[in-house]
């Protein structure tokens, strides 16, 4: 802030503003990149992002593939919930591509300087974690397991909200042409992201509010004055008030927080185990259909169509079956109960089909019969697994 013009007559208001400026000036600051919390974290976000595309094929530009966010970072209210806690942090390092890093970063640089000298270096880095986990514990309370949410929005939200809390909290000491600017332009940048977060799906709005509303209430609460003396005798007390209030939200959060009857990872296990199995499946029940209806008319291709079942169809069932009883899936759950249903229908299936070769081969219609009721109950096992009883 520029000195005072001696020509012009005095301006209480810029006077105020100007000793509020050496006041703040002569906090004490990062002397060092690698002492300053906000290009630590920022260096931490480039570093997680650098792991999950060059380790893990995320990609760079855009993400190459959701598999990486789904089995190691991203919070998602089945995941974390499933004992994958860390979730809440890593979520907060990982990031959807190129832009949505540094539109992040730009936004954690421009307020990051500034709010460690204004709170303490200690009290940011506080707040900046309590914002990111209570964003992704309302992000699972509001959410459920709809989302995959990752980014550090959510804690940067906090540290907007947190300047919000601070700049109420000390209004009444603080001069109108500091007081009013940065209030506006705090607001500006939350309800300009907040409208841009509802105009455009797949933002994770309900993160970035928690850890808004997180961040308005820390600052609230461990507002620091300026003052160097109030400012050291409110210190450690207002650090140890962050600390609990960031453990014990989250911890009541933790508790709070719906459950799932199903495991993430038990999930995609059973997708990969069945990659490519129905669409196989489709093709050879087209052969076989044809086969049978030939059989049915004609009757001459009894021989063939029995090898054609023994060799193809019945090892095709019984190849599946062996590949979803190898999944060591968490007993009791959703999946679990799922792949024991498949399992079953698989073995009605190869029985059914066991009795069809029999009886084409002997031109014996119990054969076609009895399969004809092994497949009557393979659909009504799918049936009932449908409908949400298996």
């Amino acid at each position: 802030m520029a000195d005072p013009d001696p020509s012009l007559p005095p301006d209480p208001e810029a006077e105020k503003a100007h000793e509020f400026a050496a006041r703040f000036q002569a906090l004490p600051a990062a002397t060092h990149p690698w002492t300053s919390p906000t290009h630590l974290l920022v260096g931490a976000n480039v570093a997680a992002f650098v792991v999950m595309a060059a380790v893990f094929d995320a990609g760079w530009i855009e993400p190459a593939s959701m598999r990486p966010y789904n089995l190691f970072a991203a919070n998602n209210g089945a995941a974390t919930t499933d004992g994958e806690w860390w979730r809440l942090l890593t979520s907060m390092f990982v990031h959807y591509g190129l832009m949505h890093l540094l539109l992040n970063m730009w936004a954690l640089l421009n307020i990051g300087p500034f709010l460690e000298r204004l709170l303490g270096r200690a009290l940011f880095g506080l707040i900046y974690l309590g914002a990111g986990l209570e964003g992704g514990l309302l992000s699972i309370a509001w959410n459920g397991d709809r989302v995959w949410s990752a980014g550090a929005s959510g804690a940067i939200f906090g540290l907007y909200g947190a300047l919000i809390g601070w700049l109420l909290h000390e209004k009444q000491g603080l001069p109108r042409r500091v007081f009013q600017p940065m209030l506006r332009s705090s607001l500006l940048f939350t309800a300009l992201n907040v409208f841009f977060g509802l105009a455009r799906p797949g933002i994770d709005n309900a993160c970035h509010l928690g850890g808004f509303a997180t961040g308005l209430v820390l600052g609230w609460l461990t507002a620091l004055p300026v003052d160097p003396a109030r400012r050291a005798r409110a210190a450690g007390s207002r650090r140890w008030l962050a600390a609990g209030l960031v453990a014990g939200v989250t911890a009541l959060g933790m508790w709070f927080t719906p459950r799932f009857d199903y495991s993430v990872r038990d999930e995609l296990a059973w997708s990969d185990a069945n990659k490519g199995w129905p669409e196989k499946e489709q093709d050879l029940i087209r052969q076989s259909n044809a086969q049978l209806q030939h059989y049915q008319q004609a009757g001459d291709n009894g021989a063939a169509y029995a090898a054609w079942l023994t060799a193809e169809m019945i090892p095709f069932y019984t190849h599946w079956q062996e590949r979803l009883a190898a999944l060591a899936l968490t007993p009791g759950r959703i999946t679990a109960r799922r792949a024991a249903v498949i399992r079953e229908v698989l073995r009605v299936k190869i029985a059914g089909y066991q009795q069809l070769a029999r009886g084409v081969q002997a031109k014996d219609p119990a054969g076609v019969s009895a399969y004809v009721q092994a497949e009557q109950e393979a659909i009504r096992l799918i049936r009932q697994l449908d409908s949400g009883k298996p």
